[in-house]
């Protein structure tokens, strides 16, 4: 079975053996308290899958209509071991409405891409896969998308449905991810040498175009004329001429 839906028993002819393959991290009930590699590492006996579905039914859906379910399992015994197989004591379920669950996909990027930034050395070849999967985007319209759905289009019914707190929590998240972003730009821009006819890297040059026009669609819907955010400091980020764009350096805390 490969897939991570819930198996119904009395489907499956109980004559034959089945696996059911997934992909699975580990899941920490307090992340803080395990910071070093060891820690994260060893004695792990809970584990985290989701499986997307709609109300309907469905796996896949429009972005307002995707929820997610994240089945913890919890082990008998800690991993690693020398037992490759190890016997689900208990499972444990939390429902992620289709707002949770952008959220969580856009912190997943940012934090994938300041993962990135904090190596040191930074790779310019890892840095560029995780932007073009961020600015760049082909397959789905991405943190665009997830801003149109909820913060552009019926954003009156998105605040009666799900309340201001929430919607202002994705706008922050999203904050975060153009800075991330822009960390990002701001990187390959100082590590990635110009041709010999003295023109920029047209790969860079495409992610920073991506970046120019994203920035300009997202703005008006994320970045709110309030007392926080007329502390914080601006910076102007790098963009052609006719694109006027500011995003707050503010601490994370700012935006709480």
């Amino acid at each position: 079975i490969a897939d991570s839906r819930e198996v119904d028993i009395s489907t499956i002819d109980d004559s034959k053996n089945f696996l059911q393959i997934t992909y699975l991290h580990p899941h920490f009930a307090n992340p803080k308290s395990r910071t070093g590699f060891i820690e994260r590492n060893t004695n792990i006996k809970s584990f985290v899958f989701s499986t997307p579905f709609t109300a309907e039914g469905k796996a896949r859906g429009d972005v307002t209509e995707q929820c997610k379910r994240k089945t913890i399992v919890h082990v008998e015994t800690a991993f690693p071991c020398c037992q490759t197989t190890q016997l689900i004591v208990r499972k444990t379920y939390i429902i992620l409405s289709p707002l949770e669950s952008a959220i969580e996909d856009v912190n997943k990027r940012t934090e994938k891409t300041m993962k990135v930034l904090n190596n040191k050395p930074v790779s310019i070849k890892a840095l560029s896969a995780v932007l073009q999967g961020s600015v760049a985007t082909q397959v789905n319209g991405g943190a665009i998308e997830i801003c149109q759905a909820f913060l552009a289009d019926k954003e009156a019914e998105h605040l009666k449905k799900y309340g201001s707190k929430r919607l202002n929590a994705l706008k922050r998240t999203l904050r975060q991810f153009l800075r991330a972003c822009q960390k990002g730009l701001d990187k390959m821009t100082k590590q990635t040498a110009t041709s010999e006819d003295g023109k920029e890297d047209p790969f860079l040059e495409h992610l920073v175009k991506s970046f120019e026009t994203m920035t300009k669609m997202m703005k008006p819907h994320i970045v709110d004329n309030d007392k926080r955010l007329e502390r914080g400091k601006s910076k102007r980020v790098r963009m052609s001429d006719d694109v006027d764009v500011r995003l707050f350096s503010s601490t994370m805390s700012d935006f709480a």
